[in-house]
């Protein structure tokens, strides 16, 4: 388990992923605290915003993005406009930084057969780059409605690892079978 991630939880959150952890323990998992290596993720933000604007790019060159909510300047519509304007440059160099960044979580990764983190861990981004397969269950949810969730992640191309134990972990707890309201929706 990422013990930073786990460390930064509070109020509702934090009993939650204390319950989680307690239920994976009875379920016959030996969790050790890890921590993460140093890695540099958030220059590569840039390889995320052109691969949503290449997504896009059709109904950005036709303008329909301009039918999409959301218009203010930090919504995905004007990302995918600035994102068509991105230096090649930025770009290449940022996918350098992937492969090393790919090339230190292989590493790390090399000596857990999984990794258990909250559902706002940096590994979430992390993985995005990294190719690394992982898999979110639900744990609880705060006010009744906000789903909170727990992340497991595993080596490259070993995707059996993480979803057995969320499966074990499933198999301890309910939550996977329990929904908020939605009293919500139109």
């Amino acid at each position: 388990m990422v013990e930073a991630d786990f460390a930064r939880a509070t109020g509702p959150t934090k009993d939650m992923l204390s319950a989680s952890l307690d239920a994976l323990r009875s379920a016959g998992a030996k969790l050790e605290p890890v921590t993460l290596p140093p890695m540099e993720y958030d220059p590569l933000r840039v390889i995320l915003s052109a691969e949503a604007a290449a997504a896009f790019d059709d109904i950005t060159r036709d303008r329909r993005v301009e039918t999409l909510s959301g218009q203010a300047p930090g919504d995905w519509p004007n990302s995918f406009r600035s994102s068509r304007v991105l230096s090649a440059v930025e770009y290449v160099r940022a996918s350098r930084a992937r492969t090393l960044l790919q090339r230190t979580m292989h590493d790390f990764m090399s000596q857990w057969d999984c990794i258990v983190a909250p559902y706002n861990s940096p590994l979430l981004v992390i993985t995005n780059f990294t190719g690394h397969p992982q898999v979110c269950v639900p744990i609880g949810y705060i006010d009744g409605k906000s789903p909170v969730s727990l992340t497991f992640l595993g080596r490259l191309f070993e995707e059996g690892s993480p979803l057995r134990v969320a499966h074990g972990f499933q198999q301890a707890t309910k939550w996977h079978e329990m929904n908020p309201p939605m009293n919500w929706v139109v």
